[in-house]
């Protein structure tokens, strides 16, 4: 099994380090691809240059891009390795729930540069009540989401999952773990991005768990303000639904042009 690990944080984060060392545990081959610093809520953002340093890391090949998470990926699959059978993601400093986390995280831009490559992705991060809460955490905090990530990743590969799921998006609680289940996204967004600071500046504010909506029971925010371990299938083919395009054709016909 050879995996491409990847993150958003860069190469100083606690839940890469226990990703990558629960990974080596599994029997997981590894290469390692990431941006160079922090790159929280690049999305699937790419650069049309970049550059890149090899190391090594944990004892494995390391190649630090100048550029996004998706940059990561895209490097190491187009020119820096041969062969990967799945991308793991994380374990990420803070949430990704729900449909606003999903599009804007750069964790999950990875996952999507991987799938829509045709190679499957696990993403994994690590949800706190508050982002103060991360500064106390250390690589222990992070085993659980990152040993996950592998297990599903081991199932994924071993029951070929990929011909139905092309990314599973793990949130795990840092309080406390009441159980595990499968979700769905949560449409509705959290409650607000920005806030005024001095002058003409907006800042993203501090993050609360709080802020983020429960609007529908059994969407992955739902379940892990409950507690529980959030498992959310994405396909990337369920964007592309036969029954809303033929609606649309059907109005776009009577358009007058």
């Amino acid at each position: 099994m050879i995996a491409l690990v990847t993150n958003d944080d860069g190469p100083g984060s606690p839940g890469l380090e226990a990703l990558i060392e629960e990974a080596l545990k599994a029997g997981f081959k590894l290469y390692l691809a990431i941006p160079s610093g922090q790159r929280s809520g690049s999305g699937k953002a790419v650069k049309f240059r970049v550059s890149y340093e090899e190391r090594e890391l944990w004892g494995v090949k390391t190649f630090i891009v100048d550029g996004t998470p998706a940059d990561a990926v895209s490097a190491a699959l187009d020119v820096l390795i041969d062969r990967v059978d799945i991308v793991l993601c994380g374990v990420n400093i803070g949430p990704n729930l729900g449909i606003w986390d999903i599009l804007s995280s750069g964790t999950l831009g990875a996952a999507f540069e991987a799938a829509i490559r045709g190679i499957p992705a696990v993403a994994s991060s690590l949800v706190a009540r508050h982002w103060e809460e991360f500064k106390s955490f250390n690589k222990d905090n992070y085993v659980i989401p990152a040993r996950l990530a592998i297990e599903v990743a081991k199932a994924f590969l071993r029951e070929k999952l990929a011909e139905d799921i092309d990314i599973v998006n793990i949130n795990v609680p840092s309080w406390e773990i009441k159980g595990i289940k499968a979700t769905f996204i949560e449409r509705k967004p959290i409650h607000r991005i920005y806030v005024k600071t001095a002058g003409n500046v907006l800042e993203a504010g501090s993050w609360f768990l709080e802020d983020y909506v429960c609007s529908t029971p059994g969407s992955d925010i739902c379940e892990v303000i409950k507690g529980y371990i959030s498992v959310t299938p994405i396909k990337l083919e369920s964007m592309l639904d036969s029954r809303f395009l033929s609606r649309v054709s059907e109005i776009i016909s009577h358009l007058n042009i």
